[in-house]
C-alpha cells in the first residue's frame, strides 16, 4: 500500500525542473556515502522488524532474520551481476534498491521459506524493481528515491510469490488481496491529495526548487550554495565581475579559485578584443580616407591625359605644339606609373611582403655609401654637407644595401623638396645590436614621420599649387620598411 500511495503523491506533485530531457531521465548529483549510510541502517533495522513481528524468541526468529539476510543479499548479488554484464561497472544506487526490494519481499514469508527460497525471492524481487523503475521513467513519473519500484514492485512479490513456495498461500485470494490494496491505497490517496492540493499546493515554488530547500526553508547556506549563487548571478548579468571566495583546505574553495583564474583570463582576452576592434575601425577608418586621397591624386594625371589626348585627336597647328602635348602625356603617364609604384609598396610593406636579403658589409663601407648618395642629390643644390663619422669604425653590419639606397633616396627626396634653406647633417652610430642608425636633421621641420603604412602624412605644403610632385604617404613607407629589416633613423 505504501507504493501505491507514493504513485499517487508522485502523479499530483509531478516531475522536478530538468529531471527529463527529451523523454529520457537525467541522473541528478546525489550524495551517495550518505544514501548507503541510509540503505545499511535499513537493513539493520529491517532485522528488527521482520524478527520482532514474531512477538516470540525461539529458533524461529533466526530463520526469520536468515531468511530477510538472504533475501536482501539474493537481490544486492544479482543486481551486482546484472550491473557488471551490463555496463561493467556496479551501479550503487541500484545495489541499494535491490537490497530494499529484497527486504520487502521478504516481509510476509520469511517464517515458512527456506534460506535456497529467499535467494530466489530476492532476485525476482530485483526484476520487478527494475522494471517498474523503467516503467516509471517511459511514463516520465519523477519518483526521486526509487519508493513505487521497491515498495510497490516489492510488494507484488511478497504478495504472490510465495504462492509458488509455500502450500498456505493459494492464487486467488492472494490477487483479490493484492487488488484491494492496491486500489484503496492509490484510490483514497490521489482523491484526498487532490482536493488538498487545489487549496494548499503540495509542490513548491519554482524559486525554492531552484534554491533547495535546506536554503530557502531554513536558510542553511554552505560553500557550493555561495558558489552557484555566484556563478548564477555572473551568467545572468553577463558581466563576469563576482568573483568567489578561495580557501585551499576545501573542495569547493580550491573550485573557486581555478573558477576565478578562468574570469580573470576571459575579462583579459575580452579586453585584448575590445582593444583590436578599435584598432580594426581606427585603421579602416584611415585606409578609407587613403583610398578617398589616391581616388583624387589618380583622376588629376587621368584627367590631363584625356584632355591632351583630345586636343591631339582634334589636330595641332604646329609640330612644336604637338611635341609638348605629347610631352605633357609622356608625364602624365609617368605620374600614373609612379603612383602604381608607390600604392604597391604601402600593400608590400602593409603585408610585410618586401623580399630581402641581408649581408654583412663593414662600418667604413656603409658611411660611405650614405656620403655618396648625399652628396649625388645635394652638391647641384649648392646645399653643405656636414657628416658627423665616429672615430673608430670597426666591424660590420647586416644590412640590405637596396633597401639603405631606396631609404635614403625618399629621405633626400623629400628634404630637397621641401627643406628651405636647407643644410645637412649626418650622424652616424652604430650600436652593439650592429644595427645602422642615421640621424639626418635640418631639413624641414614640419616633414612628419608616421607610425603606420597607411596613417595620413601631412604635407608641409599641400596646396594645389605646389611646385613639387608627390603624394605626401610616400614618406610614411619610410618607417615602415626600416622597421621591417633592422634598419633605423631618426629625422
Amino acid at each position: 500500500m505504501g507504493g501505491a500511495i507514493a504513485l499517487a503523491v508522485l502523479l499530483i506533485i509531478g516531475p522536478r525542473e530538468g529531471v527529463f530531457v527529451k523523454g529520457r531521465k537525467v541522473a541528478l548529483a546525489a550524495n551517495m556515502p550518505v544514501a548507503v549510510g541510509g540503505g545499511f541502517l535499513l537493513f539493520i533495522g529491517w532485522l528488527g522488524f521482520n524478527g520482532g513481528s514474531a512477538y516470540r524468541s525461539d529458533i524461529d526468529v533466526f530463520l526469520v532474520i536468515v531468511n530477510t539476510v538472504f533475501a536482501a543479499c539474493g537481490a544486492g548479488a544479482f543486481a551486482v551481476v546484472f550491473s557488471l554484464l551490463r555496463r561493467s561497472i556496479i551501479d550503487v544506487k541500484v545495489l541499494i534498491n535491490a537490497i530494499l526490494s529484497g527486504l520487502v519481499a521478504s516481509c510476509a514469508s520469511a517464517h515458512l521459506i527456506t534460506p535456497t527460497q529467499a535467494l530466489m525471492l530476492g532476485v525476482l524481487a530485483y526484476w520487478v524493481m527494475k522494471g517498474s523503475s523503467s516503467l516509471l521513467e517511459y511514463f516520465e513519473v519523477d519518483d526521486a528515491v526509487d519508493a513505487v519500484p521497491v515498495h510497490l514492485g516489492g510488494g507484488m512479490v511478497r504478495v504472490l510469490l510465495p504462492v509458488l513456495f509455500v502450500s498456505e498461500f493459494s492464487l486467488l485470494p492472494q490477487l483479490v488481496g493484492l487488488a484491494i490494496a492496491v486500489v484503496w491505497g492509490f484510490g483514497l490517496t490521489y482523491a484526498v491529495m487532490r482536493l488538498i492540493n487545489r487549496f494548499w499546493p503540495l509542490r513548491i515554488s519554482k524559486e525554492a526548487e531552484k534554491l533547495r530547500l535546506n536554503i530557502y526553508e531554513h536558510g542553511e547556506r554552505n560553500d557550493l550554495s555561495d558558489m552557484i549563487e555566484s556563478i548564477s548571478h555572473n551568467h545572468e548579468s553577463g558581466e563576469l565581475t563576482k568573483r568567489l571566495p578561495e580557501n585551499e583546505s576545501t573542495e569547493v574553495g580550491l573550485l573557486a579559485g581555478h573558477y576565478n583564474g578562468l574570469l580573470t583570463s576571459i575579462d583579459a582576452q575580452q579586453q585584448e578584443l575590445q582593444d583590436l576592434l578599435r584598432e580594426s575601425r581606427r585603421l579602416q577608418g584611415v585606409k578609407d580616407e587613403f583610398i578617398g586621397t589616391m581616388n583624387h591624386e589618380i583622376r588629376t594625371p587621368i584627367t590631363a591625359v584625356i584632355g591632351f589626348a583630345k586636343r591631339l585627336v582634334s589636330g595641332v597647328s604646329n609640330a612644336d605644339e604637338s611635341r609638348d602635348l605629347s610631352k605633357r602625356v609622356l608625364e602624365a603617364g609617368q605620374r600614373l606609373d609612379a603612383l602604381s609604384k608607390q600604392l604597391l609598396d604601402v600593400e608590400r610593406v602593409d603585408g610585410f611582403e618586401h623580399g630581402v636579403s641581408c649581408q654583412a658589409y663593414s662600418c667604413e663601407a656603409v658611411v660611405r655609401e650614405v656620403g655618396v648618395q648625399a652628396h649625388l642629390m645635394f652638391d647641384e643644390l649648392g646645399v653643405g654637407i656636414k657628416e658627423s663619422v665616429p672615430k673608430e669604425l670597426e666591424g660590420q653590419v647586416y644590412i640590405d644595401m637596396q633597401v639603405l639606397y631606396d631609404v635614403l633616396r625618399e629621405v633626400f627626396d623629400n628634404a630637397r623638396k621641401f627643406g628651405d634653406g636647407l643644410s645637412i647633417e649626418v650622424n652616424y652610430n652604430f650600436d652593439q645590436r650592429k644595427s645602422f642608425v642615421c640621424s639626418i636633421t635640418n631639413y624641414g621641420s614640419e616633414l612628419l614621420l608616421a607610425h603606420e603604412p597607411y596613417e595620413k602624412f601631412w604635407q608641409a605644403d599641400s596646396s594645389l599649387s605646389r611646385s613639387h610632385e608627390g603624394l605626401g604617404f610616400r614618406f610614411v613607407l619610410i618607417a615602415s620598411t626600416s622597421r621591417c629589416y633592422g634598419l633605423f633613423y631618426s629625422s
